[in-house]
């Protein structure tokens, strides 16, 4: 069960490579591939640093699970402008792909933080 946890969010890039348009999939792909290596960095920084559970510790969820639903969000609201916007390709697609990466990079670091 700790594998299929580990690699569920591939599920989410198989998904996106099927909904966004040929022009769209190389974008898709890097914002997938990129946002999934830094949730997998986050965790494994919170772990190293012997804080499995959050700096603070406040909520009981492990740091993986937290960054998983987090990222899960943002991947949601990707998909939703990839398929709402059928036109996004070139400087607003690269424009979108880099402001969800940072929201939802700095929204699991602080999380990350409870």
């Amino acid at each position: 069960m700790k594998f299929v946890l580990q690699w569920i969010d591939l599920g989410w890039l198989i998904m996106a490579y099927f909904i966004a348009r040929k022009d769209q999939r190389a974008w898709v792909m890097g914002f997938y591939i990129s946002s999934m290596l830094m949730m997998r960095l986050l965790t494994e920084l919170m772990v190293s640093i012997n804080h499995p559970n959050g700096l603070i510790g406040l909520v009981e969820t492990p740091v993986h699970t937290r960054a998983l639903i987090l990222y899960s969000l943002s991947y949601v609201a990707y998909m939703l402008f990839i398929y709402f916007s059928p036109n996004a390709k070139g400087t607003l697609l690269m424009a979108t792909s880099i402001a969800i990466f940072f929201a939802s990079f700095f929204t699991t670091a602080l999380v990350m933080v409870l």
